[in-house]
């Protein structure tokens, strides 16, 4: 009885009611406030359109947004995610931007886990409106576990993936000279990957040479 009448009680109500239960009762009643209110806003996020097809004026979603921020709410974003499931982690805003994407370039690991675990590789393999890949953006900011946890569910398709100028992930990591992500970007794309050319017909072995990057350039022959 007690529990039916205080779940309709605002939270500085109950807190003074609860000072008056015992022990056991308090707690019985704390568990079933949590669930009813986690079932209640479970239901009201299945509904909202803020969170299946973005309220921003980008058309980024709340999780996009979530994901983005460099001190993120671990708990909103796995609430999140675990009410809606994958179809929340290949939303894309109107620039072609998912949460994955914003992620990556708040370089939140831990986010980013979460949402290829749920998302897989069909969340990893979806293009910006530059056509950027979640992993080239990785390159872009240097993150090397945030490229190998992108590689772990995209593979060797999402090396192989270019952008509008025909640029790949290995393309833009032979140009800003980084060894550390060229090397695992070969490991998983291999001969072919180094094979390929952009719109100006550069490979990643041509651009690393335009930029005097010597140790890559020896990698990336040791392919041919």
């Amino acid at each position: 009885m007690w529990n039916k009448n205080l779940s309709t009680l605002p939270p500085d109500v109950n807190t003074n009611i609860m000072s008056y239960l015992c022990q056991a009762d308090a707690l019985n009643f704390t568990l079933t406030s949590r669930d009813i209110r986690n079932g209640t806003l479970a239901n009201l996020i299945r509904k909202h359109r803020a969170f299946i097809r973005g309220d921003g004026i980008d058309g980024s979603s709340r999780l996009m947004r979530a994901a983005s921020e460099r001190c993120y709410d671990e708990t909103k974003i796995r609430f999140i995610v675990n009410t809606l499931g994958k179809r929340a982690v290949v939303v894309q805003s109107e620039y072609g931007e998912t949460a994955i994407h914003m992620a990556v370039r708040a370089t939140n690991l831990e986010v980013i886990e979460l949402l290829c675990e749920v998302g897989g590789k069909d969340a990893v393999l979806l293009k910006n409106s530059l056509g950027n890949s979640a992993l080239y953006e990785a390159v872009s900011v240097e993150d090397v576990e945030i490229a190998e946890e992108l590689c772990k569910a995209g593979g060797r398709d999402l090396v192989m993936l270019k952008n509008n100028m025909g640029m790949t992930a290995l393309h833009n990591a032979a140009k800003i000279g980084h060894y550390e992500l060229t090397h695992l970007l070969c490991t998983v794309g291999g001969a072919e990957a180094a094979s390929l050319q952009n719109n100006d017909g550069d490979t990643a072995l041509s651009l690393a040479m335009d930029s005097f990057h010597a140790d890559i350039v020896v990698l990336l022959s040791s392919l041919q």
